[in-house]
């Protein structure tokens, strides 16, 4: 399975449409929040079926703060960070990822791409599609799922 990650696109359509190119052949797309509404978009634009959370600029009706989603037998949580304190530490989202059984944690809300596999659990934000901050450039992510998980970053 092959997942598409992104988010923060913060209703930038255009950074969006070309993100997609890039995306290609992917099953799903995660959107990590900020502008959930943006994952409408997508699916109804480019016929992609997307699954998010809202972040801390999206409407509190906008849609799920967290979703567990499975794929090929991996738990993968979603959120969009600002909850667990994502800017200062990642202990917080750890360990609701341990709790929730979690082999990947896809998080957004800082902006800059991360990846890091802390006591065999996947942390992993794509970074911002709209404002990239701390250096880094318009990116998004994907995860392909087999007998393995595999992950990597993806400038836009």
């Amino acid at each position: 399975m092959r997942i598409g990650i992104l988010g923060d696109s913060h209703e930038q359509v255009k950074d969006i449409d070309r993100c997609i190119k890039k995306l290609n052949n992917v099953n799903i797309i995660i959107h990590t929040g900020d502008m959930l509404k943006d994952a409408l978009y997508i699916t109804r634009k480019h016929n992609i079926p997307v699954i998010g959370v809202r972040g801390n600029c999206d409407p509190y009706n906008a849609g799920e703060e967290e979703i567990l989603y499975t794929a090929n037998n991996y738990n993968i949580l979603i959120c969009h960070g600002h909850n667990y304190g994502v800017k200062s530490s990642l202990k917080m989202i750890l360990h609701r990822g341990k709790n929730a059984n979690a082999h990947i944690i896809v998080f957004g809300h800082t902006h800059i791409p991360y990846y890091e596999q802390v006591d065999s659990i996947h942390l992993l934000n794509p970074g911002s599609l709209a404002f990239p901050r701390g250096f880094s450039k318009k990116s998004v992510a994907i995860i392909e799922i087999n007998e393995r998980i595999s992950i990597k970053h993806i400038e836009v």
